[in-house]
């Protein structure tokens, strides 16, 4: 049956987070996940399993999606990452089994300023080809390792919408997937559409290449860049998915990420039921 709305994430070495993760956006209506394990080392795979309730399809790393065959059509910087390849060997292969499919990380959480089901809002841009999310970038919240609780209640300051500045024009989209041509060669940040562009939570066309987007839309992405001092160490040490040279995160990018001007505690409507969930 054609899933309303899916995710498509490439992991890597999450296992500490993709059951808060996974959890929080059934919770919210996403009805599939299509996930793409680039080289985990840690237990991501069996928390998948443990968690799965059979709407979970799992593509490990190897040659059938990680190929020249998913690269970017156009030339680009991540044009053959593994983000890039898994991004397109989704668009390809599962535009039949969702309408709608969002394309995020584990690190960011999507939800509705509002609505409390994604699928629901969503109904009002069905003759839009997506719907394009900006980040908002929480920080440290002063800590100094990983705290006890969960990420969303424990991190709960962010910066002002469009910072940093560089990188704060940035965001995710939910895009139909029977609309989407290719990811690239703009990054996983924007797709190419067979016809048109995606829109802001007010309607607004969003081309590729934008101003920062510097007010709140009623889609939200929480993005936990940082979370603790010691995993945005941890996370400047890892390979990126867009493993090119120059764009992996390094603790000078890190740091400017880490943003705490705004109290945010818009998305903990969802805590009850998402500590329920994991119980």
């Amino acid at each position: 049956m054609k899933a309303a709305l899916a995710i498509c994430v490439i992991v890597r070495d999450e296992a500490p987070y993709l059951a808060e993760w996974i959890e929080f956006h059934r919770l919210v209506g996403v009805e599939r996940f299509f996930l793409y394990d680039d080289r985990s080392e840690d237990d991501t795979l069996a928390i998948v399993q443990r968690h799965s309730r059979g709407d979970i399809t799992v593509h490990p790393y190897d040659r059938a999606w990680h190929c020249p065959r998913y690269e970017s059509p156009t030339p680009c910087t991540f044009c053959d990452t593994p983000q890039i390849c898994a991004y397109n060997h989704c668009v390809q292969n599962h535009a039949g089994d969702a309408r709608w499919c969002a394309f995020i990380d584990v690190d960011e959480y999507l939800y509705h300023e509002d609505l409390d089901d994604l699928r629901v809002a969503l109904g009002r841009y069905e003759r839009h080809v997506g719907v394009f999310v900006p980040w908002l970038i929480f920080g440290r919240n002063g800590h100094a390792t990983r705290p006890a609780g969960l990420t969303i209640e424990e991190y709960t300051r962010r910066g002002y919408p469009g910072e940093p500045l560089g990188y704060g024009n940035q965001g995710k989209q939910i895009a139909r997937l029977d609309q989407l041509a290719f990811w690239g060669p703009f990054g996983s940040h924007n797709a190419v559409y067979h016809f048109g562009l995606p829109v802001d939570s007010f309607e607004s066309p969003v081309p590729r290449f934008h101003a920062p987007i510097c007010r709140l839309n009623a889609f939200r992405l929480n993005h936990y860049y940082n979370r603790s001092l010691a995993e945005a160490r941890a996370k400047a040490e890892r390979c990126d998915r867009n493993a090119k040279p120059g764009f992996q995160p390094d603790m000078r990018r890190m740091d400017l990420h880490d943003l705490n001007h705004v109290e945010d505690r818009g998305i903990l409507r969802f805590l009850p039921a998402l500590q329920k969930a994991l119980a």
